[in-house]
């Protein structure tokens, strides 16, 4: 059922803009792009499955035709990049599968200071690291099994009236489905409304208001005990002040509500607090630190616990160098199992660098621990590297190698695994 709606929600969506588009008086002023693109690509995997112990190795060659297409009048656009993947596993074939990527951005001028954006992305696949939406966030549950595809789709809509040279009113709708082939797995829907007010009294002060709620529904065909149905309230306010165009400070204040259907004594919230510090020292260089208290009530959890955030961002002549560290709280219900209040502390970095003009190089490392309500923990060490070549003005080559380290007090939930990509692309843009 989920997978019809999820059809439906997609090409019903791109019709819209599309005869929105064409039906525009002025048409022909549109500037069009057009980039076809076909990547080939050969990996080894070490441990196909992510296990503790009996891995599976195997090589796998993929093959992706993509395409992406964006057409701009100055008063609305559409965005689309759409890529396909077939994957042929050489030893365990019973893998073999079409895994699918997705993205879809409408915008329209409304009025002078009206804009309607709409958003969806879709997703299909069966890696056991779980592929998420969100840009830069590294999966926190897997799956040890690729046995089973999974689909996620999220749409959201969104009206934003401007006011004031910074100051913005926006109000959405967002809606997000999280599907498993599995039949032991909860199939997820996550949607509701949201708010947020951007306000600035003169150009030193402002203040950001936001409010978000959501129903999360589950359904399992087999299996018990099914997850409770929840609703959730978040809300938040920031105050900012400038001390000139390089320098900011702020306070946070955020509440977060759950509430559950059936066993009202899961219910909980959560108070957090923090102050922050963002400054560029250069237009190359730029450093953000967020210092903040946050503190749980109910299921479990009651002891309040200190955050922190630390950001440096630096280009260099021929790349660029990030470090982060992080001390927090999260949640994700559109898992494979649901990871309900987790503390997290996390360190990383990355170093981008051109070798030679055409030749460019990245090298990552980070940690990750979690630690959930009955006090389990695991720790998550992954590094990457890779070259990038191009060569022949479309055409481009690149070697990447991922290597993984999972550690935890459940040691089901261990796994070390190797990867290793070579990986042909060639891609023309076209432009009316």
């Amino acid at each position: 059922m989920l997978k019809c709606r999820k059809n439906i929600i997609l090409f019903y969506s791109l019709a819209v803009m599309v005869i929105m588009l064409i039906s525009s008086p002025a048409i022909c002023e549109y500037r069009i792009e057009l980039i076809p693109t076909l990547v080939i690509g050969q990996e080894y995997d070490d441990n196909i499955d992510l296990e503790s112990e009996n891995e599976k190795s195997d090589y796998i060659t993929t093959v992706s035709p993509q395409i992406k297409l964006n057409i701009n009048s100055g008063t609305n656009g559409l965005n689309l990049d759409y890529s396909p993947t077939w994957v042929w596993y050489h030893e365990y074939t019973e893998n073999d599968t079409v895994r699918h990527n997705a993205n879809l951005h409408f915008w329209q001028e409304l009025a002078e200071h009206l804009r309607f954006d709409f958003n969806e992305a879709y997703m299909r696949s069966e890696e056991p690291s779980e592929e998420v939406f969100v840009t830069g966030r590294e999966p926190q549950r897997v799956r040890h099994t690729r046995d089973y595809t999974y689909e996620r789709n999220r749409t959201s809509a969104s009206l934003d009236y401007q006011f004031g040279p910074e100051n913005h009113l926006i109000i959405g709708y967002s809606h997000e489905l999280m599907e498993n082939e599995d039949p032991s797995l909860d199939d997820t829907t996550e949607y509701g409304p949201y708010g947020m007010l951007y306000y600035w009294f003169n150009i030193r002060n402002g203040i950001e208001l936001g409010y978000r709620f959501t129903r999360d529904e589950f359904e399992r065909e087999e299996g018990l005990p099914l997850d409770d149905d929840f609703d959730s309230h978040e809300a938040d306010v920031r105050y900012i002040h400038r001390f000139g165009p390089h320098t900011s400070v702020y306070i946070n204040y955020g509440f977060t509500v759950r509430k559950f259907t059936e066993v009202p004594l899961e219910d909980r919230r959560v108070h957090d607090g923090a102050v922050g510090f963002e400054h560029d020292f250069s237009p190359q260089t730029s450093l953000s630190l967020e210092a903040g208290y946050y503190k749980p009530h109910g299921y479990l959890e009651n002891e309040g616990h200190i955050s922190y955030a630390a950001t440096l961002n630096k280009n260099i002549e021929r790349g660029s160098i990030s470090l982060r560290g992080e001390s927090g709280w999260d949640e994700d219900y559109l898992e494979a199992e649901r990871r309900e209040f987790t503390r997290f502390w996390s360190l990383g970095t990355r170093i981008n660098y051109e070798l030679l003009e055409n030749l460019d190089s990245h090298v990552g490392i980070s940690y990750r621990k979690n630690r959930d309500e009955l006090g389990i923990e695991d720790e998550t060490y992954r590094g990457t590297c890779g070259l990038k070549l191009e060569f022949l003005r479309w055409f481009s080559a690149s070697l990447d190698y991922t290597y993984q380290n999972c550690r935890s007090d459940n040691p089901d939930d261990e796994y070390v695994d190797n990867r290793v990509m070579l990986t042909l692309s060639a891609s023309r843009p076209f432009r009316w």
